[in-house]
């Protein structure tokens, strides 16, 4: 019983929420007049309404002839308290106007608004799909239009510029006169070329390149300097960067109806071709440039092997040489001690002290002389070192060695 005391039942209007939007916005315009009815600027709503083509009530034309001057009802209208509300009043009525508006006038406020969009972003180069949904880069079906060639794959065909009907200039962003395709690099001008798109008497469409003074202009690899017709799918390229493949709808469809069997090219149109295609036109052989860059470099190879060889002979014979040298000092060396022996020795009578002083001389010489040839050979094992050591490396089969 408690629970069903604290029970509250709140009625709530099924309104729909815009309708209610409308009748609170109505009832803060009623509440804002009778606000400049009680400060007696009723005469300035009539005026609001005679300038928005709304036709006033008899009680706001009963107030309004019985105004005052019409410096008095200028203090009025611009004090702090009217403008504030007059301002709220006119907001109000705008928000009035926008809810009541019909459903027609709103597509066709909305139709007009997308046309406006497409046509700033055809001017930038993107392009959109007739539904409005997806933005991005696509074809049109009738107007032509340049289309960006990447040395990526992947970056190729994301460019749209389109060829409006009349002149189409090209140049750069800080020319005199604006450009309505612009790029940028050292080899662009200021004012680079026009495209000069008309119509024919047949209804077919002519877009004329025509560079201007000074610029690096190509269509199909070939430089040009005087106007030139354009055909769709020639290739274009300006200053050193920047390729384009120009493509026109319309005369496609017309060289598709009267050659209906034309072949299509095996290989596909793309920043390479365009590259490889103004290198050939230009007497540039990118086979032959390869073979040729090739042949050098076998040449080269061939030079520094020869010179590395007759460096390493030259090294073998130096070595060679070096190791005569030091056989002949080893032998040299060798051979001293015993000529030194075979010298004829005088007989010289001694006393018994001379001859114990040289016999204790002779036993100490004895004793030390194999001494004195191990130092020589020790001194002499640096050389023999070296000996082994080149003949070694030069492959020879001989070898020094020495032992106390």
């Amino acid at each position: 019983a408690d629970r069903a005391k604290q029970i509250r039942c709140n009625a709530v209007i099924n309104e729909d929420p815009n309708n209610r939007l409308v009748r609170e916005l109505k009832e803060e315009v009623a509440r804002l007049k009778d606000l400049l009815y009680a400060q007696g600027l009723g005469d300035i709503i009539e005026m609001t309404n005679a300038m928005t083509g709304m036709s006033p009530s008899p009680s706001l034309s009963a107030l309004s002839s019985r105004a005052g001057s019409i410096s008095n009802l200028h203090d009025r209208i611009f004090s702090p308290a009217s403008e504030e509300a007059i301002e709220r009043l006119k907001e109000t009525e705008k928000i009035i106007a926008e809810l009541n508006e019909t459903w027609e006038e709103k597509l066709r406020r909305t139709e007009a608004i997308r046309m406006e969009r497409e046509a700033l972003l055809a001017e930038m180069g993107v392009a959109m799909r007739e539904d409005g949904g997806t933005v991005g880069v696509f074809s049109p079906k009738k107007t032509p239009h340049l289309v960006n060639l990447n040395e990526d794959p992947l970056m190729s065909e994301c460019l749209l510029y389109y060829i409006k009907d009349g002149i189409t200039k090209v140049g750069r962003e800080n020319a005199k006169t604006r450009q309505d395709i612009v790029l940028s690099g050292h080899f662009i001008k200021d004012e680079h070329c026009t495209f000069s798109s008309t119509t024919g008497p047949q209804g077919e469409g002519c877009v004329i390149l025509e560079p201007c003074e000074g610029s690096e202009t190509y269509v199909n690899g070939k430089r040009v300097t005087s106007p030139t017709v354009l055909r769709s799918g020639n290739r274009i390229i300006m200053g050193k960067s920047h390729v384009f493949r120009f493509n026109d709808p319309e005369q496609a469809r017309l060289e598709r109806e009267r050659t209906p069997c034309a072949e299509t090219p095996v290989e596909p149109v793309d920043w390479a071709f365009a590259q490889r295609e103004l290198l050939e036109k230009q007497g540039i052989d990118m086979k032959q440039e390869m073979e040729q860059r090739l042949q050098e470099l076998e040449d080269q190879y061939r030079k520094e092997r020869e010179e590395a060889s007759n460096l390493l002979e030259q090294q073998r014979l130096d070595y060679e040489s070096k190791l005569e040298a030091l056989r002949k000092q080893v032998d040299s060396r060798y051979l001293e001690s015993p000529e030194e022996e075979e010298e004829p020795e005088e007989e010289v009578p001694w006393t018994k002290r001379e001859t114990e002083l040289a016999l204790w001389a002779f036993r100490k010489w004895r004793f030390y002389q194999f001494t004195s040839l191990r130092d020589l050979l020790w001194g002499n094992a640096i050389f023999l070192k070296e000996a082994n050591a080149i003949s070694v490396e030069l492959k020879k089969r001989c070898s020094s060695n020495s032992s106390c």
